[in-house]
């Protein structure tokens, strides 16, 4: 009986990462759209970091580095962010899979 309250508990717990992850996901490219990649190689992690825990905190939520930073590295090993040194900016892949979500969405609603 433990061994599942056990089991049950660490399925909810992971599964409330992977939810507060995509929160900072969303954040951090909302971020990046509205620094706009200031420089050549992006937008600095200071700075991402800064703006991302600004909206944050005007949203109540409670800021949590090691998830943000796990989330921003995650998201460049993916290849949905160019890194480079500490600086990151969106990538070309990442904006045609966006607009492509935005097409569909906006063919859904005239349907």
């Amino acid at each position: 009986m433990a061994s599942k309250l056990k089991n049950g508990l660490k399925r909810i717990l992971s599964s409330a990462g992977r939810g507060l992850s995509m929160c900072y996901k969303s954040a951090i490219i909302r971020a990046l759209e509205d620094l706009k990649d200031h420089h050549a190689h992006g937008s600095s992690l200071a700075a991402i970091k800064k703006h991302v825990e600004a909206s944050m905190s005007d949203d109540g939520k409670v800021w949590k580095d090691a998830v943000f930073l796990r989330t921003i590295k995650a998201m460049a090993e993916k290849g949905d962010l160019i890194q480079t040194e500490d600086h990151y900016k969106i990538s070309v892949k990442l904006q045609q899979r966006r607009t492509g979500e935005i097409r569909d969405h906006l063919a859904r609603e005239e349907a």
